[in-house]
């Protein structure tokens, strides 16, 4: 789960929330600017190197993964997603092309890689 580990030793990264690829690109890419809100949660949750604070006040997901015996409807990682739309609830997301070469499973990214506001 450490994204900054595999940036600096991978050329492409593939992140994976409940058994599905959510997002995929190359390594460095992924990680300094992912496109689904998984990856950037993923991420933002470990300190980084040389800044203090950022050990003391580390940042995670609320809630829990789904049960993979009874995974919600639509992009399962809704339930969790600080960006959700009320579509993500029954709309299941593909994914799609999040500029260059990468794609993430979000609606809230557009053909040309930039996330859309939510307001």
């Amino acid at each position: 789960h450490d994204l900054a580990v595999l940036a600096d030793t991978c050329d492409r990264l593939s992140v994976m929330y409940a058994g599905r690829v959510v997002e995929e690109g190359p390594a460095r890419e992924v990680y300094a600017e992912a496109r689904h809100p998984y990856g950037r949660a993923l991420s933002a949750a470990f300190p980084k190197i040389g800044d203090p604070a950022s050990r003391r006040a580390p940042r995670g997901l609320p809630g829990d993964p789904p049960d993979p015996a009874a995974l919600p409807g639509g992009c399962t990682f809704h339930p969790r997603c600080p960006v959700a739309l009320d579509s993500c609830a029954t709309e299941d997301q593909e994914l799609r092309e999040a500029g260059g070469e990468r794609r993430a499973a979000c609606v809230l990214v557009d053909t040309d890689g930039k996330a859309r506001s939510t307001s």
